[in-house]
């Protein structure tokens, strides 16, 4: 990962391989899409080279979230987790006047001390990510929830296998920490 970093962003995604806690194999993660710096799918499967699940990351468009898609070969309903939240896009949008008016206060405060003090304030988009089944009720069906402020990840152990848990978990933190 961090020989990743060094080499910059045309460098293709990795294989991801998952170890349980005794050392043995549990879980791989690869790109469906050889060669390529940011694919959009990752095939998941067990020790065995047998399928857990297919992995599927979309970019945000106009008017639509970004998210990820978990699909299972055993035709389970998919589970589908957006980034932020509809109350963290809404309050977002609302702030966005206060936060502009911090920023511009904050660039100005480092153009007057000429950079001793340089400590800017920073806001971006709303990062929490759960996942859930499409047409869930909010608060219901949660298989797995990533929340920015606490900067881990939960799971429902009754909704989502452990190993693809972690695949998806490892997938979403390597994205965050080198494409977001």
């Amino acid at each position: 990962v961090e020989a990743r970093s060094r080499s910059g962003s045309g460098t293709p995604h990795p294989v991801l391989v998952l170890h349980d806690r005794a050392g043995q194999r549990a879980a791989t993660v690869r790109p469906e899409e050889a060669g390529v710096a940011e694919p959009a799918h990752f095939a998941v499967t067990d020790a065995a080279g047998l399928p857990l699940c297919r992995i599927t990351r979309t970019r945000s468009r106009p008017g639509r979230r970004a998210h990820w898609r978990i699909d299972f070969p055993d035709g389970r309903p998919p589970l589908i987790g957006h980034r932020g939240t509809w109350p963290g896009w809404l309050g977002f949008v609302l702030l966005t006047p206060l936060w502009v008016t911090f920023f511009l206060g904050s660039v100005l405060v480092t153009l007057l001390t000429l950079g001793h003090v340089g400590e800017m304030l920073v806001w971006g988009c709303p990062k929490n990510v759960v996942w859930r089944q499409p047409r869930s009720l909010p608060g219901r069906g949660r298989a797995m929830t990533f929340s920015y402020l606490r900067t881990g990840y939960r799971y429902d152990d009754t909704l989502l296998d452990e190993r693809i848990a972690h695949s998806m978990a490892t997938l979403h933190y390597f994205t965050k920490m080198h494409q977001d």
